[in-house]
């Protein structure tokens, strides 16, 4: 192994034994406790995750909107006379108060050439990248540099686990968010155990704005969803939907 090859190591290990010891849970009940920042309404985030760009709008806690793209836009062909679409495409998921659903795009041999999916039947109070930078009463922002959420879905048959870890802090006057968002899942089906690639949300700016209103989220459902797969959903989140008992 090489000086600068084990010199690059012992940084990683350091970082990662300053993190583990560093890393505190926080449950939605102690987040919910949490005195509200006064600032305006929307706060925008944009960044990068597995080399595609993207961005979250958030209007409080209730209204939620994330877009990641990558590739050439739609319609974006070769150089060549013959030459066809470019590779690309976009992900969204969103969240409003009578609507949850996540859906994808892509054309010409991209990852995820469309599909996805739009609308629970009942509305989840569950969780979303940097959602949780929210409480119901308003911005709460994170407390420590290292620290992590979760929500759990339990039922006999069926597990699941939403997790986010914060790491480091980027700011804007006094304000701050975590530099970088490491989203993970993982579940049950009956016997069948499975985990999803932890995915690093690494921000390189914040800025907190007047608008967009509701509306804006309601019409971007419209936009992305078809009518046949938005349903009506109640507001209230169900009791097996809770916060991780680990501490």
């Amino acid at each position: 192994m090489s000086a600068i090859v084990m010199v690059g190591y012992i940084a990683q290990q350091h970082s990662q034994q300053k993190r583990e010891k560093l890393l505190r849970y926080v449950s939605k009940e102690e987040i919910e406790q949490r005195p509200p920042i006064k600032t305006l309404p929307v706060l925008v985030i944009q960044g990068t995750v597995e080399g595609r760009d993207f961005e979250i709008v958030m209007r409080g806690y209730t209204n939620y909107f994330r877009k990641e793209i990558w590739g050439a836009k739609k319609g974006e062909r070769g150089f060549l006379p013959l030459s066809g679409q470019k590779p690309g495409g976009y992900a969204v998921e969103i969240r409003t108060r009578s609507f949850s659903g996540q859906w994808h795009q892509g054309w010409r041999g991209t990852h995820g050439g469309g599909g996805g999916g739009g609308g629970f039947e009942e509305y989840r109070d569950d969780l979303v990248p940097g959602r949780d930078l929210w409480s119901s009463r308003g911005f709460v922002g994170p407390n420590f540099e290292y620290e992590w959420h979760d929500r759990v879905l339990n039922q006999p048959d069926y597990f699941m686990q939403w997790k986010e870890e914060y790491e480091g802090r980027i700011q804007a006057g006094e304000i701050w968010i975590p530099e970088k968002i490491i989203w993970s899942e993982n579940g049950r089906a009956y016997s069948s155990r499975w985990s999803h690639q932890p995915r690093e949300f690494k921000i390189r700016s914040l800025k907190f704005q007047e608008e967009p209103l509701e509306e804006w989220f309601e019409a971007r459902v419209k936009e992305y969803f078809s009518p046949h797969m938005i349903f009506k959903m109640t507001n209230t989140e169900p009791k097996s939907v809770t916060g991780s008992t680990n501490k």
